[in-house]
Formats: structure tokens, C-alpha cells, sequence
């Protein structure tokens, strides 16, 4: 995505503008002031009154394919927030490399908090789910890494055209080159026991102690791939499948 924008992700530097960024955010939330003179970032006279209810709050560093943000992650901050990880290969280069920098800073890798986002539509009606996710799941292939691609048993000679159609804007033809089962490997969707079942066997394994749910709604499934999915439930109806059938599930496994 930063290549259709004119920029070389290579030359922006990203672990250690995200060192920087992580230095400042804390000194803010901690002291309420952010001074410094970085390679990236400039902050003189940066100040809040107002301070934190809770004694410290937790900063979580967003990451994508690594290796170098999830070892960041685990040398220096609370927790990674780590994006398009589905499969027990990805989760676990995921998990081996935040747990990599938490050794190298002599810090306990357990105490890293590890959240996973999964792009994900429950629902009783199992296609209308799978459909709204595997529409979702394509917008966010190329954003991907080609490694993370492949960590989840893709070649990315398989998803390469689906990126050239996005990259041309044409949504329709992108769609149209996605196949299902492709898509499947790339979202977590379907009724709460399907998706209990997928995060029990494929998530959990791997030491990942946070799950987000990306849900995906009818009204994004209609505006970004055209879809007409009426057995797909508002957000707040997925929220409560959530609560009622799938949380109490997962606490079970994790108690």
C-alpha cells in the first residue's frame, strides 16, 4: 500500500521510528509532557493535564509480517497488536520472535501481552458469514508481506493477481480472481462453534493471549464488494453471539 502512495517501505524505517514513537507515546502517557530530538520524530513543549485513571497504561505496538517490529514489541513494550496472522505457522513466527526481543532485553516474555486481530463475520448462517469475511480478507492482501503470505501455505504467485487488480482499482475484477478456499486462510468466520473450533485448534496453540475479532457487518460487505447478505447480523448481534456462545467457550479452555 505504501508503494501505490510513491513510498519504499525499506527507506522509512519502520522498527526504529516505531522505537521512537513508543518512547514518546509512553513519556505522555506517564508524565503527561513528551520532549525529543529523534532521528524521526520532534516534540518540544508537548504537554496534557490530564493524566491516566489507572497507574500505568498499557502500549501495545501495532505489527504486520516482522520479524523486527514483533521483536521490538517484546523488548520494549507492553504487548504486540499484531495484524493477518491465521495460521499455527504465522502465530508461532509471530509468538518466537516477540519472545526473541523480550530474552535479548532480559525482560519475561510472558509478561507480553499477545493480541492477535483476526478479520472475522459470525453469524447462524454460516456462508452469509464466510462470504462477508472472505470479501473483507481480500482488501487486506495487499497490505500483506509476501513472507506472510506464504507463512499461511500461499504461494504469493497465487494472490499476486488479486494485488494487481486492487492496485489498478478495479474492486470487481480483485474479487473475481479471489477463490473461496484462497480467502478461507485469510479470516476466521462462520457460526460461534466454527469459529471457537478454528481458534481453539489454529490460535491458542501458539501462546496468543488476546483475540480480537474484526467483525465484518452487512453494510461493509455491501460497500466494498457489493454483497446483498441478509443472514448476516448487525455488529451488535455478532457482539452477542460473542458473549453468549463463544466466550464462554473459549474462558472454559482457558481456565
Amino acid at each position: 500500500m505504501l508503494e501505490q502512495f510513491g513510498f519504499d517501505p525499506a527507506e522509512l524505517h519502520v522498527a526504529p521510528r516505531l522505537r521512537e514513537a513508543h518512547t514518546a507515546m509512553r513519556s505522555l502517557l506517564d508524565s503527561g509532557q513528551a520532549e525529543m530530538d529523534g532521528t524521526f520524530h520532534r516534540y518540544h513543549g508537548v504537554f496534557t493535564n490530564a493524566r491516566a485513571v489507572s497507574d500505568r497504561v498499557p502500549l501495545l505496538l501495532g505489527a504486520m509480517g516482522g520479524p523486527l517490529t514483533f521483536r521490538l514489541a517484546g523488548e520494549i513494550a507492553d504487548g504486540v497488536y499484531a495484524a493477518c496472522s491465521f495460521s499455527p505457522e504465522a502465530l508461532d513466527y509471530l509468538v518466537s520472535n516477540v519472545r526473541r526481543g523480550a530474552d535479548q532485553a532480559g525482560r519475561d516474555w510472558r509478561t507480553v501481552e499477545l493480541a492477535a486481530s483476526l478479520t472475522c463475520a459470525v453469524s447462524d448462517d454460516r456462508e452469509s458469514a464466510r462470504a462477508a469475511a472472505r470479501a473483507k480478507a481480500a482488501f487486506y492482501l495487499p497490505s500483506m508481506p509476501r513472507k506472510l503470505v506464504e507463512r499461511h501455505g500461499v504461494s504469493y504467485a497465487e494472490v499476486e493477481p488479486i494485488c494487481q487488480a486492487f492496485a489498478g482499482g478495479d474492486v470487481a475484477e480483485a474479487l473475481r480472481r479471489r477463490p473461496d478456499e484462497l480467502a478461507d486462510r485469510f479470516c476466521i468466520a462462520g457460526t460461534p462453534e466454527d469459529i471457537v473450533d478454528r481458534i481453539r485448534s489454529d490460535v491458542l496453540p501458539s501462546g496468543i493471549d488476546h483475540v480480537v475479532l474484526a467483525l465484518t457487518d452487512r453494510g461493509l460487505a455491501r460497500d466494498w464488494a457489493g454483497l446483498d447478505l441478509p443472514g448476516l447480523p448487525p455488529l451488535e448481534d455478532q457482539v452477542r453471539l460473542i458473549d453468549t456462545r463463544i466466550l464462554p467457550e473459549l474462558s472454559a479452555l482457558l481456565v
